[in-house]
């Protein structure tokens, strides 16, 4: 009887010495704390050297963790398109700045990637073939300049361009028009000036 007394004795006073000082939960590992607790403690107190430490290993195994991160985003494209959208919604005023002075810092490369985007890389090649004129109006690329400040539009001419789920990107779907026309051909009201 005496013999369990002192074993439960010793039990409980085993349980309360190998507890974390810190959180009182978890089995302690390191100077009296629990991992958790200990990690956070170290880490508040080396971070500069964690933070010289990650960027080295980071450079050094760039590549193999690229490679890591596209895999796991292909394989969990809903977590990555959820992040993703989330991250967005709280940053979207920041992003559309920063795209927006991207864009006016490198115009050629900008509009390059909006004509493989949205033209399969065949916008330049209609506008030259139309040589950079309205095919309703004859306007020029000059006058279109001058007149809305932006140049002249490539329409889809089936209609199977931007948003579609296969857009027709052939050079023959491609025709350039100003911007009233290509408003006309979407439907939308000629603007009267008073």
């Amino acid at each position: 009887m005496q013999n369990s007394f002192t074993q439960d004795l010793r039990n409980i006073r085993d349980e309360r010495t190998m507890k974390c000082i810190v959180c009182k939960e978890k089995d302690i590992v390191c100077k009296n704390k629990c991992k958790n607790c200990y990690m956070k403690e170290y880490n508040s107190k080396n971070k500069e050297k964690q933070n010289k430490s990650c960027r080295n290993y980071y450079w050094n195994n760039r590549e193999e963790i690229l490679i890591k991160e596209k895999e796991w985003r292909k394989h969990n494209k809903e977590k990555t398109s959820k992040k993703f959208k989330k991250w967005y919604d709280n940053n979207q005023e920041r992003e559309s700045l920063r795209v927006k002075k991207w864009n006016e810092q490198n115009p050629e490369k900008s509009e390059e990637q909006h004509d493989k985007r949205h033209y399969d890389g065949l916008r330049k090649k209609a506008l030259e073939r139309d040589n950079y004129t309205c095919q309703k109006c004859l306007m020029t690329q000059e006058e279109h300049l001058d007149k809305w400040d932006c140049s002249l539009l490539v329409h889809h001419k089936d209609g199977n361009g931007r948003d579609k789920e296969k857009p027709n990107n052939t050079l023959n779907n491609l025709q350039t028009l100003c911007k009233k026309c290509h408003g006309e051909e979407h439907g939308r009201p000629k603007k009267t000036t008073l």
